[in-house]
């Protein structure tokens, strides 16, 4: 999928230049979704406008219901919240320095993947960051020299369980829930999100 929308990108990034146009051309993404089966990085780009949720209830869903019953929803359910909520803005290059694993398709994997969105109208900064280890606990240090004087963490909301296969299901519909602490450490196997105020 990574692959698929940089050549996109690179594609509208040729036409523009070859037409000598200044028009920007913004792209959508119809039915993103999270698929176990997919290994793929899929980071938004910029030129990304709209992205368009497929299989809203039961199936695949981020919400799950029962007829007649229930409703609840499902793990995945909460990075894609708080990613609307808290990932407008601007997307920042960023680097990472974290120790890596060695995979035969993709060779080295960073045990990180991040991506930091800054919001000037609230002035803060929201890091997306997942821990891909399943032993080791990662602190975040962010350095921002040249962009922001300082920063201050707002909060820190995760998502782990001991468990990578728990769900949520309608006898258990917290099994897996945001938790919330005051530290920069990313735990093992964990999503999260810390929220940074920058001046």
């Amino acid at each position: 999928m990574g692959r698929f929308i940089e050549t996109v990108v690179h594609v509208c990034d040729y036409v523009q230049a070859k037409k000598r146009s200044s028009k920007v051309i913004n792209l959508s993404f119809d039915e993103w979704n999270v698929w176990f089966p997919s290994n793929e990085k899929d980071k938004a780009e910029t030129e990304w406008k709209v992205a368009c949720m497929a299989q809203l209830v039961n199936v695949i869903a981020p919400i799950r219901t029962e007829d007649g019953g229930p409703s609840w929803v499902q793990t995945i359910y909460w990075s894609f919240y708080f990613a609307s909520r808290y990932g407008r803005g601007k997307v920042l290059d960023i680097r990472l320095q974290v120790p890596a694993y060695q995979n035969p398709r993709y060779k080295e994997v960073p045990y990180a993947d991040a991506v930091l969105v800054y919001h000037e109208d609230k002035q803060e900064l929201a890091l997306f960051m997942v821990n891909r280890s399943l032993e080791e606990d990662i602190q975040v240090d962010l350095s921002l020299s040249g962009l922001f004087r300082q920063s201050k963490l707002i909060e820190h909301i995760y998502l782990y369980h001991d468990d990578l296969k728990a769900i949520n299901d309608k006898d258990h519909p917290e099994t897996v829930k945001p938790m919330t602490n005051a530290e920069t450490i990313a735990v093992r196997q964990s999503w999260n999100l810390f929220r940074f105020a920058v001046v």
